[in-house]
């Protein structure tokens, strides 16, 4: 399932008994972890029933007491891995006869680089669990901050302003969610965020910058990119 969608569930989904969250956006996968501590916890203090482990040096064993303890009040154990590719590797097997049978007291998140969906482990774990967390292609992004404004943060925002957000911003989904946060501040009662608002409260980034360089290089206008390193030469 892609991550987005999986976000833009307005009711809590099904709790999974193991999640995999696949790919390379971290604020998506933040986002996703986030929305699935509430599913699995609901109102239960994470220091309650949470236990979250670094993949390179983790054995199975652990984690599979870990989700056969007596969840403390909390409707279940939640057992995150982070960077877990190292982990899947070294416990497919473990891993996969544990997808056939999981406990019924814990819940497994797995967040890796790849997932690959021809390995018997992946086709093993339903799709409402496998979560794909990458951004969407470039040309979409500016729509994502169109969406986000809106489902988040109860604004409407201009095309013209997400175009001149990314310009300023770049294309990273954490950084834009920031600035949009901001903006939404920034206006107050105001349901529109307008290109002046970005203008006059959207910070620039250097990301954003280095795309501005790299398309001006390619379409072969130094003078561009060299304006942008440093806006003053432009000054008489």
């Amino acid at each position: 399932m892609d991550a987005l969608a999986f976000l833009d569930k307005a009711t809590a989904s099904k709790r999974q008994p193991i999640y995999v969250l696949a790919g390379d956006e971290d604020f998506l996968k933040r986002q996703c972890r986030d929305k699935i501590r509430g599913i699995v916890l609901g109102d239960t203090d994470p220091e309650f029933a949470l236990a979250t482990y670094a993949g390179d040096k983790l054995d199975f064993s652990t984690v599979r007491n870990d989700l056969d303890t007596l969840p403390f009040l909390a409707p279940a154990r939640l057992v995150e891995i982070d960077d877990a590719d190292p982990f899947v590797t070294a416990h497919r097997p473990a891993l996969e006869r544990y997808a056939e049978a999981p406990s019924k007291l814990g819940v497994l998140v797995l967040e890796v680089k790849t997932f690959p969906e021809t390995t018997r482990l992946a086709k093993m774990i339903p799709e409402a669990g496998k979560l794909t967390c990458k951004a969407p292609a470039e040309h979409k992004i500016a729509d994502w901050c169109v969406g986000w404004a809106s489902k988040r943060l109860g604004k409407s925002l201009d095309g013209d302003a997400a175009s001149l957000l990314l310009d300023r911003v770049g294309l990273h989904l954490g950084l834009l969610a920031a600035e949009l946060e901001k903006l939404s501040v920034a206006v107050g009662d105001r349901p529109r965020i307008g290109p002046a608002d970005v203008e006059a409260f959207a910070s620039r980034s250097r990301e954003g910058d280095v795309f501005k360089i790299l398309d001006a290089i390619g379409a072969g206008r130094p003078t561009e990119a060299r304006l942008v390193v440093n806006p003053v030469d432009d000054e008489p």
